[in-house]
C-alpha cells in the first residue's frame, strides 16, 4: 500500500513540474496585431490546415497541358491568400514564437 503512495506522491511531484512545453502549461494570451486578420489561435491553426490541405502543393500539370494557367493561378493563391497574410501577420510572429513555431 505504502508504493501506491508514493507513486500517487511522484505522480503529482511532476504534474506540478510541468514546463513550458508541457501540454499543462498554459499558452500565453494573444493579441493580434491590429493588421493580422487571424484573430484567435484557433484562427491561426485553421489558416495553416487550410494552407498546408491545398491538393495543389503535389498536382502534375505536364499530362494535362495547363501548367501555364493552373500554376499561375496557384501562384496567385499563395502570394494572396497565404504569403500576404503571413506578411500582414509578421509582428504577431515574432511577438509569439510558439505561434511562429
Amino acid at each position: 500500500m505504502k508504493r501506491h503512495a508514493w507513486l500517487g506522491g511522484l505522480w503529482l511531484a511532476l504534474l506540478g513540474c510541468a514546463g513550458p512545453d508541457s501540454p499543462a502549461a498554459p499558452k500565453p494570451a494573444y493579441h493580434p496585431s491590429p493588421t493580422c486578420p487571424l484573430e484567435t489561435r484557433s484562427a491561426w491553426q485553421s489558416f495553416l490546415n487550410r494552407a498546408a490541405d491545398d491538393d495543389n502543393w503535389v498536382k502534375t500539370c505536364s499530362d494535362q497541358d495547363d501548367c501555364q494557367a493552373s500554376a499561375g493561378d496557384f501562384a496567385g493563391h499563395v502570394q494572396r491568400d497565404i504569403l500576404d497574410t503571413l506578411q500582414r501577420c509578421q509582428d504577431d510572429l515574432r511577438d509569439n514564437p510558439d505561434l511562429n513555431a
